[in-house]
């Protein structure tokens, strides 16, 4: 449950996207977790009127 937190936070201040130029690809099954096949590199930027704590 703490991990949903966590994310819901970090999804709520900043924005993912994939790098210019960058396709989606495939995802690989690891026991049962959905993975990237090869690392999944993405951009973090933060998001406008995101509230931070610093």
């Amino acid at each position: 449950m703490e991990g949903t937190t966590v994310l819901r936070e970090v999804l709520s201040r900043y924005a993912l996207s994939l790098p210019t130029g960058a396709k989606p690809e495939r995802g690989h099954v690891r026991n049962i977790t959905d993975v990237p096949r090869h690392k999944a590199p993405i951009v973090i930027t933060p998001r406008v009127g995101a509230h931070h704590l610093a």
